[in-house]
C-alpha cells in the first residue's frame, strides 16, 4: 500500500527547543545529528543536515546485526523516518529502503540467554523482509514507532507477534519460515527521501503602538479603539 496523503505537508510557526524536538503529527521524538555516534557523524551528516528551513523526520538510529537468508550476521545501521525504514552500512551507504506503509507484521523474540538483546523481524508486502538483532530497549522503541507510523499511513496497526522465551534455535528456525529474506529477482533500491519538518523564518515586525490613557478613555466600551 502507498500513502494517500502527506500529513507532514505544513510549516510550523517556530522551531521548539532542540531538547524537545517532537514531531507534531506523530508525537514521536526526532533524532538530531548530535545523537549519532561521533565516529559515524561524518558518514551520516548528509541525512541529518538541516535544509529547506527545517529538520529531517528521523525517529530512530540504531546499530544492529542484520540476519540474512543464510543466517549470517552483518553489522548495519537501521534508520526509521516518517516514510520508510532504511538499512545502511556504518559508512552511510543505504542498501535497503522500504515504505512504512508496506509493513504488515513485526515478529519479536527476546534472546533467552541474553535478555538485553532481542530479535525483530519486519514482514513487508513490497519486497523481501528484514530480520535484525538489537538491544531489547531499542526493539521496544521500534515497536512503538512502527505501530504509530503504520497507523498514520494506512489506518491500521501492523500485526505484532511475540515469541515466548524458549529454545532460541527452534524459534529462529520458526521465524525464518515466516520471513522471506531472499532478495527478489530484478530487485533495485528505491530510495524514499526523508520529509522535512519545516519552520517559518522569523519575521521582523515594527513594535506595536502603545495605547495611551486618552485612547482608552475615549472608547465607551472601555477597550482600546
Amino acid at each position: 500500500q502507498s500513502e494517500t496523503r502527506n500529513f507532514w505537508d505544513f510549516t510550523m510557526a517556530a522551531p521548539p527547543p532542540a531538547e524537545s524536538m517532537v514531531d507534531p503529527v506523530s508525537k514521536l521524538t526526532i533524532i538530531l545529528s548530535d545523537e549519532v555516534p561521533p565516529k559515524m557523524q561524518k558518514f551520516f551528516a548528509q541525512y541529518f543536515q538541516t535544509r529547506n528551513g527545517g529538520v529531517p523526520l528521523i525517529y530512530k538510529f540504531m546499530q544492529v546485526l542484520k540476519i540474512n537468508r543464510r543466517e549470517a550476521k552483518q553489522p548495519r545501521i537501521v534508520m526509521i523516518g516518517n516514510r520508510a525504514v532504511y538499512v545502511a552500512t556504518h559508512k552511510g551507504e543505504i542498501h535497503r529502503c522500504f515504505p512504512i506503509s508496506s509493513i504488515s507484521e513485526l515478529l519479536v523474540h527476546v534472546d533467552p540467554k541474553e535478555s538485553q538483546y532481542s530479535w525483530v523481524g519486519f514482514k513487508t508486502t513490497s519486497e523481501h523482509d528484514l530480520y535484525i538483532r538489537c538491544s531489547t530497549e531499542e526493539a521496544e522503541h521500534t515497536q512503538i514507532i512502527i505501530t504509530t507510523l503504520v497507523d498514520l499511513h494506512t489506518g491500521r496497526q501492523p500485526k505484532l507477534t511475540k515469541f515466548d522465551p524458549g529454545d532460541a534455535a527452534k524459534i529462529h528456525k520458526q521465524i525464518h519460515t515466516l520471513l522471506d529474506l531472499r532478495k527478489p529477482p530484478g530487485y533495485f533500491l528505491r530510495k524514499l527521501d526523508f520529509d522535512i519538518l519545516r519552520f517559518e523564518a522569523p519575521s521582523i515586525h515594527a513594535p506595536p503602538e502603545t495605547n495611551t490613557t486618552d485612547d482608552v478613555s475615549s472608547n465607551n466600551t472601555g477597550t482600546p479603539a
